[in-house]
């Protein structure tokens, strides 16, 4: 039986309450549920679409990460605030001492954690599967030419090396009797909607979760999307499915949240982040702004104290970012009805009803989505002003990810970081 998250459930429960029925000037500061660490930015794929926010591709950011003993005792901090942990980067099995990392965090206890990968080198570093809750992987298509043109390495092989070791990480479970569940995320631009649709029924043949992550432009939703129908009757397949016990990965109002890119309350501190050299943001990391180094500091509650020194309340920014981290997080504390039916998925036995998913015709081409510099100079502006714009007929190339402004520039500057990284290595 899979253990059940008891602390997470309990930590849950609070920020409803408090989100329901605090008071103050900063009511929307709850605390931590699944605390997110980078533990690299370096990375060995050079995806398409995939930055660290300033314009960098993350196999170009200087290594900045901490010695093991000090990522340790980030993740010893960052255990006396969370319940849950998510280990990401850049590509984490890229660190040589990952192994003695998820061996520390199982030690912590930490519940539930989850742990981002391309999986590309998974094969190497099973032990660590017996440490985790959820092992997410990326794949945005089945199709490995596809996927290989949007990893972007122009060597090849990489999708076929990923979809063996999601096997022999499924292997390796049965064979340990682990515990662990799949959740493959998908990158969707408007050009590789079908493969999301392919995507999905693999999940649906493997019974995996499933994510399905719009593209983000600096902070916006890519606005080919925005509005865009087949982007919504992709999301509405996928709720009909869920319903009827698919795995699905994120409660359903989140799924409505970027089907069709509203506003939300967002919580953003429900998932922190903290970069590999120990800084942490307040709120959040599409605001670009940093409480400290939680090192240095020592407590995760006294960093958001001085977080708030700094930068002040959370402020209410109209919540039109629309990422994943945030939107599945707020929308379970603004929607308990939600976030309680996830955790009777969880606990309850399935009952999975036939699926028979009404997939539309597939774009006739099979385009790809531009290179990474065009996709840099998309507009980067809320879902309601490209709305406002196109009932304006002020947009070019409408529902792709080539769509321009007519007779503007729109070459959206590069989000500047605001801290100087601290280098170290192990």
């Amino acid at each position: 039986m899979r253990r059940i998250p008891y602390q997470f459930l309990l930590r849950y429960t609070a920020n409803v309450i408090r989100a329901r029925y605090g008071r103050g000037q900063n009511k929307k500061l709850v605390k931590p549920m699944i605390a997110g660490l980078y533990v690299t930015m370096k990375c060995n794929f050079r995806c398409t679409y995939c930055d660290d926010g300033s314009g960098l591709m993350y196999p170009d950011i200087p290594e900045q990460r901490l010695k093991t003993d000090k990522t340790i005792e980030v993740l010893e901090i960052l255990a006396r605030a969370s319940p849950g942990l998510n280990i990401t980067g850049g590509e984490p099995t890229l660190r040589p001492d990952i192994e003695e990392i998820f061996d520390n965090i199982g030690r912590l206890k930490f519940s539930p954690v989850t742990f981002n990968t391309n999986a590309f080198l998974l094969d190497k570093h099973l032990p660590i599967l017996h440490n985790i809750d959820y092992l997410v992987i990326s794949l945005d298509s089945p199709h490995d030419e596809r996927s290989d043109d949007l990893i972007n390495l122009s060597k090849g092989g990489q999708t076929a090396r990923v979809k063996r070791n999601i096997q022999v990480a499924k292997d390796y479970r049965r064979e340990q009797k682990l515990k662990f569940d799949f959740i493959i995320n998908t990158v969707i631009f408007p050009e590789t909607i079908d493969d999301a649709w392919d995507v999905f029924e693999y999940c649906l043949e493997n019974d995996f979760y499933w994510t399905p992550m719009p593209y983000i432009v600096g902070k916006y939703p890519n606005p080919g999307l925005i509005d865009n129908p087949r982007w919504q009757q992709l999301i509405d397949e996928v709720m009909l499915a869920k319903r009827k016990g698919a795995r699905v990965y994120g409660n359903l109002e989140a799924l409505r949240t970027i089907r069709d890119f509203k506003r939300f309350e967002c919580y953003p501190t429900t998932h922190p982040i903290v970069y590999p050299h120990g800084d942490i943001y307040y709120p959040c990391s599409p605001l670009n702004l940093v409480a400290g180094n939680l090192l240095e500091i020592g407590d995760y509650f006294k960093a958001m104290e001085l977080g708030e020194q700094k930068h002040g309340p959370i402020p209410y920014c109209d919540a039109r970012c629309h990422v994943g981290c945030y939107t599945e997080g707020s929308t379970a504390v603004t929607h308990p009805e939600e976030g309680i039916g996830e955790v009777i998925r969880y606990l309850a036995p399935r009952r999975k009803k036939p699926i028979d998913l009404q997939r539309p015709d597939r774009l006739a081409g099979a385009p790809m989505p531009p290179p990474f510099d065009e996709l840099r100079a998309l507009p980067s502006l809320p879902p309601d002003t490209i709305r406002q714009l196109r009932r304006e007929g002020k947009l070019d190339n409408d529902f792709t990810s080539r769509v321009r402004i007519k007779g503007e520039e729109n070459l959206m500057p590069p989000i500047q970081l605001t801290r100087e990284p601290v280098f170290a290595t192990t």
